[in-house]
């Protein structure tokens, strides 16, 4: 027999929070999934919602092809392509050409995710990221906790608007998930009144309405259900007359296995299939997430092409494979990848293509792989090196002093190779160092000496013959004289002040000015904003432009200009020309903490050859 719920309608707070930690002392119960339900649900085809509730039953979904191309463009559209992934242990970061987890990060503005109107998609959004191995201190999450928490009503429910006056009992169970899902204790307030908001809306058949006083639905119901396993409940404790939530929802099953939406409905519809697929998650004794990935591995890659640096950026993943697939959006780049008989083989990226013995090749940490890159398991704070070149190339490291030098002034550079046998950085003699279109050519040890007769801001590498391109090294020569810079200001949620700009004059023999107001006003984790700066060359000669950043790191890691890394951008400028410059800022979805930001932008220039 069904134990009464009756100690669930109360009004006493206190008295509330005792009942549902008697209940979480309980032993559960789970009904038991129709077979029927889920031969119905493999025969439908192209539904995120049927592919997670395949995956909430251990049935493996057919063609999931379609989750490769996203069919819209809205939070909801991405979070519930997320869920059905990672329901089936993919991952939403390479699954298809959209790294989906970076595009949904994308839509967050103010401390909330997609349209500022709706609550529903930050529910969604939410349960979306955490699925995909967010961690729940990340500060998008914790923001949208409190977002949500926020937008509870008093009686304790929520609804899919944002500005909403009555809640809903489907909204109120998502909420509950979306909360969980964050890390929010089962004793937290928020949880406990909503809690108290279901109860008060239960039917005596066991099912739950849209809203409280209306007649029972199965997809009302199913989302009770699963919010009731996501607080570690007993749906046993539900059972006013002897009927819980999951005899509710058997009884809408019907006998060619998909479920009614209510206890009228027993034809199909185009419904259907999701009624269905939420029913079946809810009788498989699951919740939102359906599954939890793991955190992927922060690492840093730099892929080193045939004739240029292909991208240098830190990124994630969960092999050597993926963190190439996740940063492809990054850095613009494309790629392909060709099945083989063993295993997964990138062949290309943008047009460098392997032929003979040719090809592309990973190192880790200096390391070449012993297993193939789908296959190895990257670990936070790998250096990953992908370079196109033999396969026994070595990796060249360029080390400078200093990085900033007075106009005139000379660098001491040393070139090395990283020698596999001894495990060992070795001199590199005769390797050239690149500045510009100039060469410059190390001696025995390795070394050289660089003057520096021009201002500006410059990126120096080395490369060999059979070594691999080292990483670029930025070097800042010349005073401030023939600089002109921006203040950069930031506030990552809460909001905070404007910025300022510091205009130094410019010397006699190149003058120039800049003007722009960069203060990025409020972002939050995951979030971008552009701003422009101009260029006015009012001297008589052409320029060449250059950019570096100082201040926050936030500034020297994630600032572009033109789309460009700053620095790999350059402008030239002739005598009286004006040039906009596009400054985007992203703050790194990964970015923990708030406050304001401060940095500056100098704008280097020298006379054009």
């Amino acid at each position: 027999m069904k134990n009464n719920k009756h100690f669930y309608k109360i009004t006493s707070l206190v008295l509330l929070v005792a009942s549902l930690a008697m209940v979480l002392g309980a032993n559960k119960t789970q009904a038991t999934v129709p077979p029927a339900l889920g031969t119905y649900l493999a025969g439908i085809k192209n539904s995120d919602w049927v592919v997670m509730a395949l995956g909430a039953m251990n049935q493996t979904p057919g063609d999931t092809n379609f989750l490769k191309t996203i069919d819209g463009q809205s939070a909801n559209d991405y979070s519930t392509y997320i869920l059905a992934l990672t329901a089936i242990g993919k991952d939403p970061r390479n699954f298809g050409l959209e790294n989906l987890v970076n595009s949904l990060r994308q839509k967050a503005s103010a401390g909330q995710l997609g349209d500022p109107t709706l609550l529903n998609d930050d529910m969604f959004g939410l349960i979306a990221l955490v699925s995909a191995g967010v961690p729940v201190s990340d500060a998008l999450i914790a923001s949208e906790a409190n977002y949500i928490k926020s937008k509870q009503l008093t009686d304790g429910s929520w609804d899919f608007t944002a500005s909403a006056t009555i809640g809903s009992v489907d909204m109120t169970a998502m909420g509950i998930m979306a909360l969980r899902a964050a890390g929010v204790g089962v004793s937290d307030p928020a949880l406990i009144k909503a809690v108290a908001y279901l109860s008060g809306a239960q039917k005596d058949d066991g099912g739950f309405p849209l809203m409280p006083g209306g007649l029972s639905n199965t997809e009302s119901t199913a989302w009770v259900l699963s919010a009731l396993y996501a607080l570690g409940d007993n749906p046993d404790f539900w059972a006013p007359q002897n009927a819980s939530p999951d005899d509710y929802l058997l009884a809408q099953i019907q006998s060619a296995g998909h479920a009614g939406f209510d206890a009228s409905a027993k034809t199909i519809t185009g419904r259907t299939p999701t009624t269905t697929a939420y029913a079946a998650i809810a009788l498989a004794g699951k919740y939102y997430p359906i599954k939890i990935l793991p955190p992927p591995a922060a690492v840093n890659i730099r892929i080193e092409g045939k004739d240029a640096t292909v991208c240098a950026t830190p990124s994630e993943g969960y092999n050597a494979l993926d963190v190439v697939q996740n940063t492809a959006s990054v850095c613009n780049y494309t790629y392909h990848i060709q099945d083989t008989q063993y295993g997964p083989y990138l062949d290309k990226i943008n047009n460098d293509a392997a032929a003979g013995f040719v090809g592309w090749s990973f190192l880790v940490n200096n390391q070449a792989l012993q297993v193939g890159a789908a296959d190895y398991q990257v670990k936070s704070g790998d250096n990953i090196l992908l370079y196109y070149g033999n396969w026994d190339d070595l990796p060249l490291r360029l080390t400078i002093t200093p990085v900033a030098v007075a106009l005139n002034g000379s660098t001491a550079v040393t070139v090395e190779k990283f020698d596999y046998n001894k495990n060992s950085w070795l001199a590199a003699p005769t390797a050239q160092i690149k500045r510009g279109s100039e060469t410059i050519t190390t001696d025995s040890a390795g070394k050289a000496n660089i003057t520096w007769p021009l201002a500006g801001s410059f990126e120096l590498w080395a490369q060999a013959v059979n070594m691999v391109r080292s990483a670029k090294v930025t070097i800042i020569a010349g005073d401030s004289g023939q600089q002109q810079s921006l203040g950069l200001s930031v506030n990552i949620a809460p909001p905070g002040s404007g910025a300022s700009g510091n205009n130094p004059p410019p010397t006699d023999s190149v003058v120039f000015g800049v003007s722009g107001d960069l203060n990025f006003g409020t972002l939050t984790p995951g979030a971008s904003a552009t701003k422009t700066a101009t260029l006015n060359n009012s001297g008589p000669t052409n320029i060449n432009t250059t950019a570096s950043v100082s201040g926050s790191a936030v500034f020297k890691n994630n600032l572009k200009l033109d789309s460009l890394a700053v620095p790999s951008w350059q402008k030239k400028l002739n005598a009286g020309a004006q040039a906009v410059v596009n400054v985007t800022l992203s703050v790194p979805a990964s970015f923990i903490g708030s406050g304001q930001e401060q940095g500056s932008l100098i704008f280097w220039a020298n006379v054009a050859p």
